[in-house]
């Protein structure tokens, strides 16, 4: 292996859209070599400043025999979850720095394993897709501990359950109200502060929360349709977190084996047989302006088709999944409003965590309130004590605890541990109280 860059060598473990997207970024300032084990190459002749090579055994015993100490990052992207989490704990196990691996099965986001960094792809997209429709734009979800936790905003609105409420009034059994915009000023809240009509709250909740949080809300009394283009295991997800919000849901799906599947999971629903680009079928069903189409299909030519029929027909909120994003161009000439890049929103969420070095953003609130993340020694002056007998500035919260891989919601009730791992929100001028407080080295 052939290192040009010094200290910046990076391995991708898997041939795929994803791999290739995400080396064309990193080559322009690292080393990316990508092993893949396929029998012939799958994409044909690749031009790009990164190495690709075939594996004829195993990754560890090239692992073992290459260099490592050269290397920085190894990121796990092949079809098979436990594999890529073996590879990641055994590169950790060899000195590799930094480990990401790529899950499908959410369940393995609650596994505690060596990798720095574990995240499932639907959980991304669904993410960037609830900005965009307008039913859940007001979550606006951004992801703070990748796979565990999220944060939400939400506009307090003048009928709304917020409205005029004080902090300490509000309980919500698997949240927080960390911050509070007002008139473009955040704010930590404090137990007193009453919340006005205008007000943006923002919200840590646990992953996967999203639909018990519209439960309380009951905010979308006027439930439009959702039309799903192709009943994938992504559409599943869909369909799990998004049944109270629309009505009816209706997922349209090529295959009638799947159809009879996604039939017996789902009751709500609505499974057409059928193509989205049959526009009749999709009229008779009720598609319209005040729809929301998504297509989703694993195969880009339907989803360029049927969200091109989704606008002609006059749906003004259709969204455009693409498995491959040197197919973006034509969604373009097809004057497709929307659409997502699956490989190049994955790449993106990567190479910010790779160059980061953490798990979530700092800047998550913007640039008036930071977080930091603080581990409680054993002779941290916290350990053992209530989170309500510990007295912090009235600038400085803690938002979440991760123990042993578990979050925990900091209510009063709840007793600090060694090795919690407390995230902190706090105003940039508390820095030396943070370190005073916690007696523990700010990480910044």
């Amino acid at each position: 292996m052939l290192f040009r860059k010094k200290n910046n060598k990076i391995i991708l473990i898997g041939l795929n859209h994803i791999s290739l997207t995400l080396a064309r970024s990193l080559s322009k300032n690292h080393d990316v070599i990508i092993y893949y084990q396929q029998s012939r190459l799958p994409y044909g002749n690749i031009n790009m400043d990164a190495l690709i090579e075939k594996i004829d055994g195993s990754v560890l015993s090239l692992l073992q025999e290459k260099a490592v100490e050269q290397v920085n990052c190894i990121v796990a992207l092949t079809d098979d979850d436990q594999y890529n989490l073996f590879l990641t704990s055994i590169a950790k196990d060899l000195g590799i720095a930094r480990t990401v691996a790529m899950v499908q099965q959410i369940d393995y986001l609650e596994l505690r394993t060596m990798a720095d960094l574990i995240f499932n792809p639907h959980q991304l997209i669904i993410d960037q897709i609830s900005n965009k429709i307008k039913e859940t734009r007001l979550l606006n979800i951004r992801n703070f501990i990748p796979g565990q936790v999220d944060i939400s905003e939400l506009m307090v609105t003048n009928k709304g359950l917020f409205s005029y409420q004080k902090i300490k009034n509000i309980i919500l059994d698997e949240g927080l109200i960390i911050a509070v915009n007002r008139g473009n000023k955040m704010m930590l809240p404090s137990p007193e502060l009453q919340l006005y009509p205008g007000d943006k709250v923002f919200i840590l909740f646990r992953k996967n929360m999203m639909a018990n949080f519209f439960k309380i809300f009951k905010r979308y009394q006027g439930k439009k349709r959702l039309f799903i283009l192709g009943g994938t295991g992504l559409a599943l997800t869909m369909l799990r977190v998004w049944e109270n919000i629309f009505e009816p849901i209706i997922v349209v799906e090529r295959s009638l084996e799947r159809c009879n599947q996604l039939a017996a999971l789902l009751e709500k629903i609505i499974v057409l047989h059928g193509e989205g680009i049959d526009l009749q079928m999709l009229r008779e069903e009720g598609l319209d302006h005040t729809s929301n189409f998504l297509a989703v299909d694993l195969d880009d030519y339907s989803n360029l088709l049927g969200g091109f029929g989704a606008e002609k027909i006059g749906c003004n909120n259709v969204i455009t999944l693409l498995n491959n994003p040197n197919l973006k161009h034509i969604g373009s000439l097809l004057g497709l409003a929307n659409i997502l890049s699956l490989p190049d929103l994955l790449a993106e969420y990567i190479i910010k965590f790779i160059s980061s070095g953490q798990g979530f953003n700092k800047y998550v609130l913007g640039d008036q309130i930071y977080t930091t993340e603080i581990k409680i020694a054993a002779d941290s002056r916290l350990l053992d004590q209530k989170i309500s007998e510990i007295k912090l500035p009235s600038g400085i919260k803690i938002g979440i605890i991760k123990r042993d891989n578990k979050i925990v919601i900091p209510r009063g009730d709840v007793i600090i541990k060694t090795n919690d791992l407390l995230f902190i929100f706090f105003y940039h001028e508390h820095e030396a109280e943070i370190y005073n407080i916690f007696n523990s080295r700010y990480k910044y």
